[in-house]
């Protein structure tokens, strides 16, 4: 399996920890990131969310996720991060105009295709789907994907996550 492949999975499994944990693990994790003044609005916006992590992940800054999925453990060697950071540090009007660094961006993409699509046999064109869970584990989340790829034999997640990928074009 590439390690674009392992690396999603590890990504999943983080972000179903958060959904899953307490609140008071979840401010852990939010007071983690940088900046001090937004911590109480996050983590609000995530008690609000009912620990819906893509949809509090999707409206959240790039550069808030930036810190977010390094504090997952993902992307810690990835130097466009640093460097998205870098420069919206030194001059913060360039968020308006700036592409997320890619790796961010491959998990918002990925995020909003779980947001916006159910699990069934064909979610999108082009992605066909096996072991399909129950009717009530069908419905377009964050922790409904997760669970179901998380439940696929490696080879199975490998394909599922690669046609999504692939038909998402969030490669790097």
């Amino acid at each position: 399996m590439n390690k674009q492949i392992l690396d999603t999975i590890d990504f999943i499994k983080s972000y179903r920890a958060m959904e899953k944990g307490s609140l008071a693990n979840a401010k852990e994790i939010i007071y983690q990131l940088p900046d001090d003044e937004a911590h109480d609005h996050l983590y609000s916006a995530w008690k609000g969310k009912e620990n819906n992590f893509a949809d509090w992940f999707l409206n959240l800054s790039h550069s808030t996720q930036a810190h977010l999925i390094r504090i997952f453990g993902q992307g810690i060697s990835d130097t466009s991060i640093d460097d998205y950071i870098k420069l919206k540090n030194e001059d913060p009007i360039r968020a308006l105009w700036m592409d997320a660094p890619p790796l961010v961006f491959r998990y918002h993409e990925l995020l909003k295709f779980f947001y916006n699509h159910g699990i069934n046999e064909e979610p999108a064109p082009g992605i066909s789907l096996m072991d399909i869970p129950k009717p009530d584990k069908q419905y377009g989340n964050s922790a409904n994907w997760g669970d179901y790829i998380l439940s696929l034999s490696p080879d199975k997640q490998e394909n599922v996550l690669s046609a999504i990928v692939n038909r998402s074009q969030l490669v790097n």
